[in-house]
């Protein structure tokens, strides 16, 4: 038995097409089994029958195993099951080795790699070589070997485009057969925005096979985390419920996706298959999934059309805020493409909660103006973000400020302009150094964790004025100056336990 897998548009049907013509004459029977869609809604009994009595030449077929085994193991017969997408019926049709004898050939072709376990021999049909896929393309498109000077440069776009995928190659060749030049540029802006009906209609015969978890998997690999790490895109889906695992598994099988060097691949149109199955669920991009295009996600923030169907957004920026200005909340957490947040966004006068948390590969923050209604900001786990911006004025509302676990190396002296500020969280702050004399401004600060601030080697002396001060955790730092404050060490909840470089303490003013 042979098995010959692929993905959808490979060319799987058309490689087992040839060797069937090439070959049935050797064999005393001989049947090709195209449309075997039929044979899993009809059930096998029919098709069964219908295979047997072709090949072993008579209508009058038993059925049964022994019988199958008896009439089939005395014979040489060559048998084609093309486009198995159930390996049940596979089994059904075909059964096991032993139905048959030791010069029969069974080809079985499918886009699910697992079907094939059985197989003496498996074949995976691989995308054609760059002359291969000009050779094809141009008998398509010219009906000849070369095109005319004049469409080469528009040929080897198409054929670019099509990334080695035979169907593609001939779909798209054979609709410019005697088009005009403006007919083939027309059709490349086509191809720029959605991809051809003919290729998504063979292509999404794969996707419409998976279970609704798998196609949640596909959609956002194609939609947001190809050629991303396929570790930290695992901890993503997990986190969602998704059950990577087996899904991603899955997927490999059935050739919808491919793992190089540690990243999630995907052939471009199976992309764009994808891209297209989001945005054909509605015309309103804010009733779709996912959003991925930057227009798009412009017109749902500003035009605050997003609904519960939104599942995901990809930001590699956020857009220009200036017309939001009734913006009160923003979070966007785990953008992990995000890089850049627009200037606007420090002028929200309205915003009270913002959260980028876990945006790994975000380096700035914008200038904050006039965020005078902010209550929470929170940055935790933006690992790469180096500086915390300048405030410019004052911030009456500012309670609480995240950024444990950012790569900041200091605190700008204009903290001081947060003076309600009650909760500082610097924990894991590995490169921070040392803090403002300003931060002694912060009279309301309650909290302040300075835990794992490996740098850190001094509090100013001039802390003083933390009176408020009830909790100080600096676990894993190095600070060698304690806090003059007298509010901190009659605190009961001050933890240095792992102030071991600690040169100077005093009790002076210790009132427990």
């Amino acid at each position: 038995m042979i098995g010959i897998c692929g993905m959808s548009g490979i060319g799987k049907t058309a490689l087992a097409r040839s060797i069937y013509e090439q070959f049935s004459d050797k064999f005393e029977g001989c049947y090709f089994l195209t449309n075997v869609g039929n044979v899993e809604r009809e059930g096998t009994n029919y098709w069964k029958k219908e295979l047997l009595s072709s090949v072993l030449k008579d209508n009058d077929i038993d059925v049964t195993i022994t019988s199958i085994k008896t009439r089939l193991g005395s014979k040489k017969v060559l048998i084609v099951v093309d486009n198995v997408s159930h390996q049940l019926t596979m089994k059904t049709l075909i059964g096991k080795h032993d139905w048959f004898g030791p010069q029969s050939r069974i080809i079985i072709t499918t886009r699910n790699k697992r079907f094939l376990s059985g197989m003496d021999t498996m074949y995976e049909v691989q995308k054609l070589q760059d002359d291969k896929a000009v050779e094809l393309f141009n008998h398509c498109a010219f009906r000849k070997d070369h095109p005319a000077e004049s469409f080469k440069r528009f040929s080897l776009r198409f054929i670019a485009y099509a990334q080695g995928l035979p169907l593609a190659l001939e779909v798209l060749g054979s609709s410019l057969y005697k088009k005009d030049q403006d007919y083939w540029k027309s059709k490349l802006d086509e191809l720029e925005k959605t991809l051809d009906n003919e290729i998504q209609g063979v292509l999404q015969k794969s996707f419409d096979e998976l279970n609704d978890n798998e196609k949640d998997i596909f959609l956002d690999i194609a939609c947001f985390f190809k050629c991303s790490n396929k570790d930290h895109i695992m901890k993503i889906l997990e986190s969602c419920n998704l059950f990577p695992g087996s899904g991603i598994e899955n997927l490999i099988d059935r050739f919808l996706i491919t793992i190089s060097c540690e990243k999630l691949e995907m052939h471009d149109l199976l992309q764009k298959m994808g891209w297209k199955i989001v945005t054909q669920t509605s015309k309103e991009p804010g009733k779709r999934s996912r959003l991925w295009m930057q227009n798009d996600i412009c017109h749902v923030l500003e035009k605050n059309t997003g609904t519960k169907e939104v599942k995901g957004i990809f930001l590699m920026e956020t857009p220009d805020f200036s017309r939001i200005t009734n913006l009160e909340e923003l979070v966007l957490d785990g953008c992990t493409n995000l890089c850049h947040l627009h200037s606007s966004l420090g002028r929200l006068r309205k915003l009270a909660f913002l959260s980028v948390r876990n945006c790994i590969k975000l380096r700035d923050f914008p200038a904050i103006y006039e965020l005078v209604s902010l209550q929470t900001l929170d940055l935790s786990g933006c690992s790469n973000l180096q500086k915390f911006p300048d405030i410019s004025q004052h911030m009456p509302c500012l309670s609480k400020l995240y950024l444990d676990g950012t790569a900041i190396t200091e605190i700008p002296a204009s903290i001081a302009y947060a003076s309600e500020l009650v909760l500082l969280d610097l924990t894991n702050c590995k490169e921070l150094k040392f803090l403002p004399s300003s931060i002694a401004k912060l009279t309301l600060l309650r909290i302040l964790t300075l835990s794992g601030c490996s740098k850190l080697g001094k509090f100013q002396q001039n802390s003083g004025n933390l009176d408020r001060l009830v909790e100080l955790k600096a676990d894993g730092s190095t600070i060698r100056q304690r806090p003059s404050s007298r509010a901190v060490l009659r605190n009961h909840k001050a933890s240095a336990s792992s102030l071991q470089e600690l040169q100077s303490p005093s009790v002076s003013c210790c009132l427990i």
